[in-house]
């Protein structure tokens, strides 16, 4: 068959594909990972929201330990106020 191509000055080009298997897999790969990571980062539970709720939980945190504190103090005034009233 390549002699009668040649013979009618058929020239042939042969087109190959520029990258083996084992590069495609690795781009796969690259760009898979690289997909995953944006996600992470930037989807809808991303790590920035995550570090945020993080960063509110510790403030609500301390908020309800203060709100104790004071609802101790309260009541211990109110039951010495019930001594002092006898009731």
């Amino acid at each position: 068959m390549n002699d009668i191509k040649e013979e009618l000055g058929i020239i042939e080009v042969k087109k190959d594909f520029p990258f083996t298997k084992r590069q495609m897999i690795f781009i796969m790969f690259v760009l898979g990972l690289g997909f995953y990571i944006g996600n992470i980062l930037y989807g809808t539970n991303n790590l920035l929201d995550l570090l945020a709720l993080q960063e509110e939980r510790t403030e609500l945190e301390s908020m309800v330990d203060k709100l104790n504190l004071k609802n101790a103090e309260l009541q211990k005034e109110y039951f010495e106020i019930q001594i002092i009233e006898g009731e």
